[in-house]
Protein backbone atom coordinates (compact mmCIF):
# COMPACT_ATOMS: atom_id res chain seq x y z
CA UNK A 1 0.00 0.00 0.00
CA UNK A 2 2.79 2.04 1.20
CA UNK A 3 4.33 1.90 -2.53
CA UNK A 4 1.21 2.59 -4.28
CA UNK A 5 0.96 5.91 -2.26
CA UNK A 6 4.76 6.50 -3.12
CA UNK A 7 4.07 5.95 -6.72
CA UNK A 8 0.01 8.00 -6.71
CA UNK A 9 2.50 10.95 -5.36
CA UNK A 10 5.40 10.57 -7.82
CA UNK A 11 2.26 11.05 -10.32
CA UNK A 12 1.09 13.84 -8.93
CA UNK A 13 4.63 15.64 -8.96
CA UNK A 14 5.43 14.70 -12.26
CA UNK A 15 1.90 15.43 -13.58
CA UNK A 16 2.67 19.17 -12.50
CA UNK A 17 6.28 18.98 -13.31
CA UNK A 18 5.18 18.10 -16.78
CA UNK A 19 2.45 20.73 -17.32
CA UNK A 20 4.44 23.78 -15.67
CA UNK A 21 8.36 23.07 -16.76
CA UNK A 22 8.08 20.44 -19.18
CA UNK A 23 6.01 22.03 -21.59
CA UNK A 24 7.53 24.93 -22.29
CA UNK A 25 10.72 22.86 -22.09
CA UNK A 26 10.12 20.86 -24.59
CA UNK A 27 9.25 23.21 -27.03
CA UNK A 28 12.90 25.09 -27.08
CA UNK A 29 14.32 21.46 -26.98
CA UNK A 30 12.30 19.64 -29.54
CA UNK A 31 10.37 20.13 -32.92
CA UNK A 32 7.72 17.56 -32.39
CA UNK A 33 6.73 19.13 -28.56
CA UNK A 34 3.11 18.05 -28.72
CA UNK A 35 3.72 15.04 -29.35
CA UNK A 36 6.37 14.69 -26.70
CA UNK A 37 4.22 16.20 -23.74
CA UNK A 38 1.34 13.50 -25.30
CA UNK A 39 3.72 10.37 -24.13
CA UNK A 40 4.71 12.24 -21.04
CA UNK A 41 0.75 12.68 -20.17
CA UNK A 42 0.25 9.24 -21.12
CA UNK A 43 3.28 7.90 -18.71
CA UNK A 44 1.48 9.96 -15.54
CA UNK A 45 -2.06 9.01 -16.76
CA UNK A 46 -0.76 4.86 -16.62
CA UNK A 47 1.26 5.77 -13.79
CA UNK A 48 -1.41 7.17 -11.51
CA UNK A 49 -3.86 4.27 -12.50
CA UNK A 50 -1.60 1.54 -11.26
CA UNK A 51 -0.78 3.59 -7.88
CA UNK A 52 -4.18 3.63 -7.96
CA UNK A 53 -4.71 0.19 -8.44
CA UNK A 54 -1.89 -0.94 -5.86
CA UNK A 55 -3.80 0.73 -3.46
CA UNK A 56 -7.15 -0.90 -3.96
CA UNK A 57 -5.43 -4.05 -4.09
CA UNK A 58 -3.64 -3.85 -1.01
CA UNK A 59 -6.51 -2.59 1.22
CA UNK A 60 -8.86 -5.41 -0.64
CA UNK A 61 -6.70 -7.82 1.77
CA UNK A 62 -5.65 -6.60 4.74
CA UNK A 63 -4.17 -10.20 5.64
CA UNK A 64 -1.05 -11.19 3.78
CA UNK A 65 -2.99 -13.29 1.04
CA UNK A 66 -1.05 -15.86 -1.71
CA UNK A 67 -0.99 -13.52 -4.70
CA UNK A 68 -0.77 -10.05 -3.09
CA UNK A 69 3.13 -10.24 -3.70
CA UNK A 70 2.93 -10.88 -7.21
CA UNK A 71 0.21 -8.58 -7.81
CA UNK A 72 2.68 -5.79 -6.57
CA UNK A 73 5.93 -6.99 -8.29
CA UNK A 74 3.47 -6.88 -11.40
CA UNK A 75 2.25 -3.54 -11.20
CA UNK A 76 5.51 -1.91 -9.72
CA UNK A 77 7.85 -3.38 -12.77
CA UNK A 78 4.93 -2.22 -15.34
CA UNK A 79 4.92 1.22 -13.45
CA UNK A 80 9.14 1.35 -13.95
CA UNK A 81 8.96 -0.50 -17.32
CA UNK A 82 6.21 1.40 -18.99
CA UNK A 83 5.65 5.15 -17.56
CA UNK A 84 8.97 5.45 -16.58
CA UNK A 85 10.59 4.54 -20.42
CA UNK A 86 7.91 6.89 -22.07
CA UNK A 87 8.88 9.48 -19.33
CA UNK A 88 12.55 8.82 -20.48
CA UNK A 89 11.71 8.94 -24.39
CA UNK A 90 9.71 11.92 -23.54
CA UNK A 91 12.39 14.19 -23.11
CA UNK A 92 15.43 12.47 -25.39
CA UNK A 93 16.04 10.57 -28.42
CA UNK A 94 16.41 7.26 -27.37
CA UNK A 95 13.98 5.46 -29.39
CA UNK A 96 14.67 2.16 -28.32
CA UNK A 97 12.61 2.76 -25.21
CA UNK A 98 9.71 2.58 -27.21
CA UNK A 99 10.15 -1.11 -27.05
CA UNK A 100 10.61 -0.99 -23.69
CA UNK A 101 6.93 0.04 -22.97
CA UNK A 102 5.18 -2.83 -23.94
CA UNK A 103 6.75 -4.59 -21.53
CA UNK A 104 5.79 -2.94 -19.13
CA UNK A 105 2.35 -3.30 -20.28
CA UNK A 106 2.73 -6.68 -20.24
CA UNK A 107 3.85 -6.74 -16.42
CA UNK A 108 0.62 -4.75 -15.91
CA UNK A 109 -1.44 -7.20 -17.39
CA UNK A 110 -0.50 -10.21 -15.90
CA UNK A 111 -1.22 -8.39 -12.36
CA UNK A 112 -4.48 -7.76 -13.51
CA UNK A 113 -4.82 -11.63 -14.28
CA UNK A 114 -3.44 -12.13 -10.98
CA UNK A 115 -5.51 -10.08 -9.59
CA UNK A 116 -8.86 -11.43 -11.06
CA UNK A 117 -7.78 -15.11 -10.30
CA UNK A 118 -6.77 -14.21 -6.49
CA UNK A 119 -10.13 -12.94 -6.30
CA UNK A 120 -11.97 -15.68 -7.75
CA UNK A 121 -9.88 -18.84 -5.80
CA UNK A 122 -10.07 -16.51 -2.28
CA UNK A 123 -11.65 -19.09 0.13
CA UNK A 124 -13.22 -16.43 1.93
CA UNK A 125 -15.24 -14.51 -0.57
CA UNK A 126 -19.05 -15.30 0.01
CA UNK A 127 -20.31 -17.32 -2.82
Amino acid sequence: MIVGMIMGALAVILGAFGAHVMASRLEIWFADAPRRLDIWKTAIQYLMYHAIALVAVSASWPTRRPGLRLIGVCFVLGAILFSGSLLVLAVSDWSVLGMVAPLGGLCWIIGWIAAAICIAIDPSREQ
